[in-house]
């Protein structure tokens, strides 16, 4: 049945990484064949590639027919899952950047969809260009019988995304791509089982054809295979009769070998090379069993955050009892804008995808909005909140026009329940009445809007009351972090610092009453053995690092002290305080974070012998040192072990953020 299509719109999705000479290749045969073509357009999302960045930004004057996105580097999943989401066509083609399509692509591409309406997915085959490359040629042989096998089964028919097209609704409904894929192994092959599970038809067209500009050398089909390896143990991992079926196919193709080549010679190459690349395939099956094994016992299940703060400059309008920065406040020196940009560049470099704005108070630089537009729309930081004291988020004005600019969370300090209380500790009158507005406006501009409290001597006792607020106001995150006599504050008046014994049981009632008001309750710096019961909602030095609205210690200690420094506490921190299992069963990467988290508790922080004892005595720092020179240590006790020590520091973080990771 031939259906008219010329009113439909064609999206051409084409993820690219560090090859714009091979994208322009794609791209000259794309628009060659798409002249007065209107209804087709073209995506390219760069996946974070760094070559050749000044040349890719010229790609839009080049191609007016091309859309150009530049995005972190996340894999070509979540770049095809982007371009997904901006596409506006109803049919949504597949491309890989070094693909070469067919002279006659275009129009293949039209005629199969007006032949089969009723299909969900329509793809093609890959021939590869370099004919004289023997490693190519063997890619080349597998790949094109496993697409002809799989054509022989209607549920098992696969489309490669390198040379295939889907109608939008059926992406939509299976939610794209699934981004745990990082590499270009697995995801596609991903892809066609949820299709098939959501009973879409898919066809292979063998007129729809491109070329694939591969040049396999031993090292890059090395790494190809140990990458298939472990994107099989995902795959089998979330569809074990897949398993079956892949073991079946590869013996299908060793006698398609020996029918093909009747020379014992002339086989041999062929079947060495499939024993060669099935050895390293399950090698890298192995490894991501052995990975995923040290990952699922008693290591993080949460990932590291993401998330710095950029500190704008010191400068403040508000005179906190508590302050930190008091004495370099008063310089009232903040950086030019061009030092900042280079500052937030820096910081981008170093992999954040959440920017954290901080100060001072940030929000009274007249170049704030630039400053937000350029994180946003020139660095591209997926995420930008800022924390303020909301002098200018009380304004709608303002706050709608940083909202615009590119804010996408707001952190709200509020340290009182009533105007009296808050005034005094901000130390600034009116802060309280500016607050409120605040967080009215940002709610109401469908932001997410949080707020901190600081736990002081002077307000420790009225939680209940600012959580009964918080709650009237409509806020649904809310921190509550214990005063720390770091920096300028620990040369404050005393009487500020309250006891952790003291301000615990006003906390645990405020839990009881609210818990089931807010999404979360953060209880920060304050020893577990204070909060036992309620040790979910603590998030402690050591916690910080895997909460996702806390900052990436590692890379803040790299930006503030330097790559040496470091890479020292860190590498100390193994030496000292990490045992081999423990490296051993959460990895290199996550040991380097620890390690540096237990040097800066090493220095900043003490315990007392009943913490030896304790069940959490290894996740947590115990108290700061100053606090504990004013009022001692007596007051730690030790959590019975029930069956061993807690080692995981971010247990008590799991139930808390599992629905953040979801969304």
């Amino acid at each position: 049945m031939m259906t008219d299509l010329n009113n439909t719109k064609f999206s051409i999705i084409i993820p690219t990484y560090n090859r714009l000479s091979a994208l322009k290749e794609c791209l000259d045969s794309l628009t060659s064949q798409l002249k007065g073509q209107i209804e087709w357009e073209i995506i390219v999302i760069n996946d974070g590639g760094k070559n050749d960045h000044s040349g890719y930004m010229q790609i839009p004057q080049q191609y007016p027919q091309v859309k150009y996105f530049y995005l972190p580097h996340r894999g070509p999943a979540a770049a095809r899952n982007y371009g997904i989401k901006i596409a506006a066509g109803e049919i949504i083609l597949f491309l890989d950047d070094d693909s070469l399509p067919d002279e006659n692509w275009v129009s293949a591409i039209r005629k199969a969809w007006n032949e089969f309406p009723d299909f969900d997915g329509i793809g093609g085959y890959v021939l590869f260009n370099k004919k004289g490359v023997f490693l190519s040629q063997f890619n080349s042989l597998l790949f094109n019988w496993y697409l002809k096998e799989s054509a022989s089964c209607e549920n098992l028919i696969f489309l490669s995304t390198c040379n295939a097209g889907f109608r939008k609704k059926i992406l939509e409904k299976i939610a794209g791509f699934d981004e745990n894929f990082k590499s270009a192994a697995g995801e596609d092959r991903d892809l066609n089982i949820k299709i098939h599970q959501a009973k879409g038809k898919l066809k292979l067209d063998e007129k729809i054809l491109i070329y694939h500009e591969e040049n396999l050398s031993l090292k890059s089909f090395i790494k190809r295979n140990l990458d298939y390896g472990k994107a099989a143990y995902k795959i089998y991992s979330k569809y074990p009769a897949c398993k079956h079926l892949s073991q079946k196919a590869y013996l299908n193709f060793c006698f398609m070998l020996s029918k093909k080549y009747r020379n014992p010679f002339e086989k041999l190459p062929f079947f060495s090379l499939l024993v060669f690349s099935q050895i390293l395939t399950s090698i890298g099956y192995l490894i991501a069993v052995f990975s995923n094994h040290k990952t699922s016992i008693n290591s993080p299940r949460l990932p590291l955050t993401t998330r710095l703060d950029a500190n704008l400059g010191y400068e403040c309008n508000n005179n906190c009892l508590f302050c930190y920065f008091k004495s370099r406040k008063q310089q009232r020196i903040n950086p030019s804008t061009e030092e900042t940009k280079k500052y937030l560049a820096f910081i981008k470099k170093l992999g954040i995808r959440t920017l954290e704005i901080t100060g001072g108070e940030p929000t009274i630089r007249s170049d704030i909005l630039e400053l937000i537009s350029f994180a946003k729309n020139d660095l591209k930081f997926e995420k930008i909140s800022i924390i303020t004291n909301a002098s200018r988020f009380c304004d709608e004005t303002f706050a709608k026009e940083a909202i615009k600019r590119g804010i996408d969370d707001v952190l709200i300090s509020l340290h009182g329940h009533n105007q009296q209380l808050n005034d005094l500790l901000t130390g600034r009158n009116g802060s309280f009445q500016q607050t409120l507005q605040a967080i009215k406006n940002v709610q109401a501009l469908g932001v997410s809007c949080r707020t901190n409290t600081v736990v002081t001597q002077l307000n420790y006792n009225y939680v209940i009351e600012i959580a009964e607020l918080l709650s009237s106001l409509g806020v649904k995150k809310i921190n509550f972090i214990f005063f720390s006599p770091l920096d300028d504050a620990f040369y404050m008046n005393q009487s500020l610092w309250p006891k952790y014994s003291d301000a615990a049981p006003f906390i645990k009632r405020m839990i009881d009453l609210y818990k089931d008001k807010f999404e979360t309750i953060s209880i920060k710096v304050i020893p577990f053995c204070f909060m036992q019961g309620y040790e979910k909602y603590v998030t402690d030095f050591f916690q910080n690092i895997y909460d996702p609205f806390e900052w990436d210690f590692y890379k803040r200690v790299r930006l503030r002290r330097g790559f040496l420094t470091c890479i020292t506490a860190s590498l100390g921190g193994l030496v000292l305080f990490m045992d081999i299992a423990r490296i051993w069963r959460i990895g290199w990467h996550n040991s380097l974070y620890e390690a540096i988290m237990h040097t800066q508790a090493f220095r900043e922080c003490v315990k007392n012998k009943t913490c030896q004892k304790c069940a959490l005595g290894l996740v947590c720092p115990g108290v700061w040192k100053p606090y504990a020179k004013k009022f001692g240590t007596q007051e730690l006790s030790k959590i019975p072990i029930k069956k061993r020590k807690i080692k995981e520091i971010d247990w008590c973080l799991r139930e808390r953020f599992s629905d953040y990771y979801k969304d």
